[in-house]
């Protein structure tokens, strides 16, 4: 009996499991949601004058050029119970997202703000 419950249990994880797989979506709505946050905060160490400028214009620029950056460079790996993302740039491969049970982990802020400086470099 006990090994039955532990079968139906498992069973029902993997429907769970599937039933809540994110897609490219999910994936590019989380990965937006860090950048964006991530460039407000950026925003918020210009001058004001400066800031209020890049917030009219520059912000909805970033979020259409990321937008087709995400629709061209992201790929998302589907593994049926979890689905991965990954970008693909100058022969190099970085997973960026994972995602389970209907909810995707991204880089947070601090691997961003990482990156970007390392670019800078």
């Amino acid at each position: 009996m006990k090994k039955l419950v532990i079968f139906l249990f498992f069973v029902v994880l993997g429907v769970l499991m599937f039933a809540t797989c994110p897609d490219k979506k999910d994936h590019q709505e989380a990965i937006k949601a860090v950048v964006s946050s991530y460039l407000e905060e950026e925003m918020s160490s210009l001058p004001s004058g400066i800031e209020e400028v890049v917030d009219k214009v520059g912000l909805p620029v970033a979020g259409t050029v990321l937008d087709v950056v995400m629709k061209n460079k992201l790929k998302i790996n589907n593994y049926y119970l979890f689905s991965t993302g990954e970008v693909s740039h100058k022969g190099e491969t970085r997973t960026v997202s994972f995602g389970v049970l209907g909810h995707v982990f991204t880089f947070d802020e601090d691997d961003l703000r990482e990156a970007v400086n390392n670019r800078k470099k």
